[in-house]
């Protein structure tokens, strides 16, 4: 059993841990709000062209796909990301497809990096950390428009409420296809048609990737405000559980104490 020294030490450890986790609690909730704002904004334009988009099928077994992986640079936000990561990997084992990989975010390159790390494309860290734009995208869409493939699938966390996520799973057949095969004839072209089908391409992928980025921002930061206040909670049971134990040890040494007082005062007595 620890001594009341050790106790006390503990004690003021966990107090420690208590007011980080609610001062890191108090910062995700204020900054919740902007994000869950800034996603309901962004969530119309990534509904433009959809319903045409989605209308392809599907790739099946045989050909190239890339795999947009999109997580947080950031911890101390429950399974948020290790689930993602872990669905992301039972993908690349189970398909029989040419896998090429695109990761966004330092926790998903952790957790993807030792195992498929010759499957890179393209790895990117501190998204958005000051105000994420399309600017920052560009080169990520850049580099997709430039890698072959037969279909391009993402994957990110959606913001469901303060209390719960989803993982989120587009799939974006590639613009070769979107050129030649995609049924467009509901539409009329002002432009030549090829040049604006790809224009149109590249606004959908980066509205694709800025609404998903966004959803993940707030899903991160409402799954970090859940998280520490959990942690606040239970580093109060602990601090509670050491104080109890700290006040009991501390009164049986001074009951022992009274007790050796008293015997000795009686031992002076009787001799006397």
């Amino acid at each position: 059993m620890a001594n009341l020294k050790e106790l006390k030490i503990r004690m003021a450890s966990v107090e420690s841990i208590k007011k980080i986790t609610a001062s890191m609690k108090m910062v995700a909730a204020a900054r919740m709000k902007s994000a869950e704002n800034k996603m309901r904004r962004v969530r119309p334009f990534a509904r433009v062209g959809k319903s045409v988009m989605d209308s392809a099928p599907p790739l099946g077994d045989k050909g190239s796909e890339v795999v947009v992986l999109l997580t947080s640079d950031r911890g101390l936000c429950g399974s948020i990301n290790s689930s993602l990561a872990r669905t992301v990997r039972d993908h690349i084992k189970s398909s029989k497809n040419d896998i090429k990989l695109i990761v966004l975010g330092d926790k998903g390159k952790a957790a993807t990096q030792r195992e498929f790390g010759h499957k890179y494309v393209l790895s990117a860290t501190d998204l958005g950390k000051k105000e994420l734009n399309f600017v920052d995208l560009e080169t990520i869409v850049e580099e997709m428009m430039e890698t072959d493939y037969d279909q391009a699938v993402f994957y990110s966390n959606k913001f469901v409420s303060v209390l719960a996520f989803e993982t989120l799973i587009n799939r974006l057949r590639n613009l070769n296809f979107v050129r030649n095969e995609l049924d467009v004839a509901a539409y009329e072209f002002e432009d030549e048609k090829p040049e604006a089908l790809k224009n149109f391409y590249e606004y959908y992928v980066s509205t694709l990737l800025y609404s998903a980025l966004t959803e993940n921002a707030a899903a991160e930061l409402a799954a970090r405000m859940t998280s520490m206040d959990n942690a606040t909670r239970n580093a109060g049971d602990m601090l509670d559980t050491l104080t109890l134990s700290y006040n009991r040890q501390r009164q049986a040494g001074i009951t022992t104490e009274l007790t050796e007082i008293i015997a000795g005062s009686e031992s002076l007595q009787d001799a006397d």
